[in-house]
């Protein structure tokens, strides 16, 4: 059975977002709800989000609820819908089934049912901006690149151990890593993971 699957995730640290055609918002702290712009802004919003947006500001309940009623929206357009709850992050997916018994047999069933558009429709009346604006005023700090040298020198060492010699010079970042292994010889990625458990998880 073939369904429509959508992920979510949340933006790193961008300091602004679209919350209009062609207008830009601020940070939350730099966010005045009464400033022209941004009611300008607003103007080319969706009712439904407007109402969420309108204080400067969204919050995580207010994020679910923008969420849940496009789920709702895809199910009043007869499409079953599978989800996971949004968290506080703004991480979540959600597939749409066929509304005919059976689901989807094919990628043309899929494409003929009209799934991407009613997403996109309800989408951008219910849940769009107020995502983008939630996601970039409340951006997500990464944790450090767990690849330092030290590390990477550790790991080099490990894979040479394991028959993968690691040229000079050793790669540094989870990146860098990854560029590395694709040109190294098949079985290479697995020694890796050998390596990055024993020395990023040695108890595990």
């Amino acid at each position: 059975m073939i369904a429509l699957l959508i992920m979510g995730c949340t933006m790193v640290d961008n300091p602004t977002t679209t919350v209009g055609p062609g207008v830009d918002a601020p940070r939350l702290s730099e966010i005045d709800p009464t400033d022209p712009a941004f009611q300008a802004a607003l103007r080319d919003v969706s009712p439904f989000q407007r109402e969420l947006m309108a204080d400067g500001e969204v919050s995580h309940d207010e994020l679910q609820r923008a969420y849940y009623a496009t789920i709702s929206c895809m199910e009043a357009k007869g499409f079953h819908v599978l989800a996971t709850d949004i968290d506080v992050e703004g991480n979540y997916d959600w597939s749409f089934g066929s509304p005919k018994p059976g689901g989807f047999e094919t990628e043309e069933d899929l494409e003929e049912s009209g799934s991407a558009e009613a997403y996109d429709e309800c989408e951008s009346e219910y849940f769009l901006q107020v995502f983008g604006f939630y996601q970039i005023t409340h951006p997500v700090e990464l944790p450090p690149d767990p690849y330092d040298a030290i590390t990477s020198a550790e790991v080099a060492e490990c894979m040479t151990e394991l028959g993968f010699p690691v040229t000079q010079p050793v790669p540094v970042g989870t990146a860098e890593w990854h560029l590395r292994l694709e040109t190294m010889p098949a079985g290479s990625g697995l020694a890796f993971r050998q390596c990055e458990s024993k020395i990023l998880s040695p108890g595990s």
